[in-house]
């Protein structure tokens, strides 16, 4: 959560370990094609769709080891990301996941413009040969540098870059995916792994949509709901065969319709509360325990939560504030005790959390995570937020876009309006430096937003500033109407407080929307 969002490549199975894939042969047989043309010499992508909990995650892991067994007499390098609900502004988030996995591998040194995305220090520029390139100019630099890495590796053994969740995916991550497609050649021995559900209102989806449509190098792996047979099969690897009663297992299996998360974290449910018992190796189910089914994984998810021992729940509850992934000493820290992987054990045992190193840990599934958050009181939440972002503040050792981003989240949730209007404008400025224009652009809405919480004071202070940085993202990403309403709004708050340099600097902006794009807000620009 404060220093890398590192290696996920050294995450284990966690609650998946053990258990066989089911229902999947037909995918795993396009996979096993897939990663041997791969092998062969030729870059693929593949996109793995299908609705939450229906097994994109654990469909990948079993690609992986496919991939990685086809190796033969080159290594393989297998590196992922995990696009986050809450990383939507948080520049290239998944990529600079990859690239700490990618550090030490013969990619050293790394590309200027790479260690840029890495985002050093909050006073680093763009690298001094590029400082005059265009925006686009820039990320396409960006892009080009994604693309010579990969290709270097490749030419040590294969490469896979597994990319789940890219329905939250931010507009700098998709533009490198879409990059990476266009610009690795037939004979680069890379495959791009893309897991989403299918939300079709996300540019992941759009994206989807181009690639398939104009490359043949790509393919669509679309996982859906498992037949009853294999549902059967998933309930006899998890509890033993025959341990639930026929009439349960058909109630079951017509509540989860074929979703095996749903189903998984049903059974769990069941151990939980003594009805399936586990005992020298074998499985008893105990009629005298009442059981309830819930009709919705998240009703599922919520009563086991609501079971846990207060001290369980508190922990469980902290650490959904932090986000999906987690470490200890800022679990700590919020929490007011000292954690060990000792203090996790149960939510382990239990298949809420998992283990990632010894001091990093993740839930086990986005639901899992949104449904412990959700669950809280809003005035509990807000605390907790207000203790994360302090304990940010603290441990935090550099002013990242990564963590400028976090702590505005944070603020804004605990009701920190100055705070977070703060931490917007650093994220704002910050995505610039990388040359994320789109992120920029959604950090400054929101803290103009926040901003307007702010006494008639305060808000007169920070607007003319704020309006003029978006003044000026929106007039180098296309919008001129928009770019020149905020350039406006600027002049006039600067000169309302005596601002002369905010002044001084919108003119200036206006003056570049006409000069170099011809933009006059009586007509539309040339």
């Amino acid at each position: 959560a404060l220093a890398s969002r590192s290696d996920r490549s050294q995450r284990g199975h966690g609650s998946d370990a053990g258990s066989r894939l089911v229902g999947r042969d037909r995918e795993l047989a396009a996979a096993s094609g897939l990663v041997a043309e791969v092998a062969a010499g030729g870059s693929r992508t593949v996109f793995v769709t299908g609705q939450a909990g229906i097994g994109k995650t654990r469909f990948t892991k079993e690609l992986r080891s496919l991939f990685e067994a086809a190796g033969q007499d080159r290594p393989t390098t297998w590196l992922e990301g995990t696009c986050l609900s809450y990383g939507l502004d948080e520049p290239y988030l998944p990529f600079r996941q990859v690239l700490r996995q990618a550090l030490g591998r013969g990619t050293d040194p790394l590309d200027p413009m790479l260690s840029m995305i890495l985002g050093s220090a909050p006073g680093a520029v763009v690298p001094g040969a590029s400082a005059a390139l265009s925006a686009e100019s820039l990320q396409q630099a960006v892009i080009d540098a994604f693309v010579a890495l990969v290709e270097g590796l490749a030419a040590q053994g294969p490469v896979a870059i597994a990319l789940d969740d890219l329905h939250w995916a931010d507009s700098a991550s998709l533009r490198v995916v879409e990059g990476l497609v266009a610009g690795l050649g037939e004979r680069a021995p890379v495959l791009l792994v893309l897991a989403m559900r299918p939300e079709t209102d996300r540019g992941a989806w759009l994206l989807r949509e181009r690639t398939l449509a104009s490359r043949d190098r790509s393919s669509e792996l679309h996982l859906v709901s498992l037949d009853r047979d294999d549902e059967r099969g998933l309930i006899s690897d998890l509890v033993g065969e025959g341990t639930l009663p026929e009439a349960l297992e058909t109630v079951l299996l017509g509540r989860t319709e074929g979703n095996p998360f749903y189903l998984r974290e049903l059974l769990r449910s069941l151990q939980d509360t003594g009805a399936i018992l586990r005992a020298e190796g074998s499985w008893t189910f105990d009629p005298g325990v009442e059981v309830e089914l819930p009709d919705t994984v998240e009703r599922v998810v919520l009563a086991r939560i609501d079971r846990l021992l207060p001290r369980d729940r508190d922990l469980l509850n902290t650490a959904a504030v932090i986000g999906r992934e987690f470490d200890l000493p800022l679990l700590g820290r919020i929490a007011g005790v000292p954690v060990t992987s000792g203090s996790l054990a149960n939510l382990t045992r239990l298949g809420l959390i998992e283990g990632a190193t010894a001091a990093e840990y993740r839930f086990s599934h986005p639901l899992i995570q949104e449904t412990a958050y959700l669950s809280m009181l809003r005035r509990g939440r807000a605390e907790l937020h207000g203790r994360a972002a302090e304990a940010i503040e603290e441990l935090a050792d550099d002013g990242t876009v990564e963590h400028h981003a976090v702590l505005a989240r944070h603020h804004s949730a605990a009701g920190h309006v100055a705070e977070a209007v703060r931490y917007h404008r650093m994220a704002a400025l910050a995505s610039q430096r990388v040359v994320a224009l789109d992120e920029s652009r959604n950090q400054l809405d929101l803290a103009i937003e926040a901003a307007g919480l702010l006494d008639p004071a305060s808000a007169a202070a920070v607007l003319p500033d704020l309006h003029l940085l978006r003044g000026h993202a929106r007039g180098r990403t296309g919008d001129y109407v928009g770019g020149v309403q905020d350039l406006r709004s600027a002049l006039v708050g600067a000169r309302s407080v005596g601002d002369a340099q905010v002044e001084m600097q919108g003119l200036n902006e206006l003056g570049w929307l006409t000069r170099v794009h011809g933009y006059e807000e009586d007509r539309p620009p040339r």
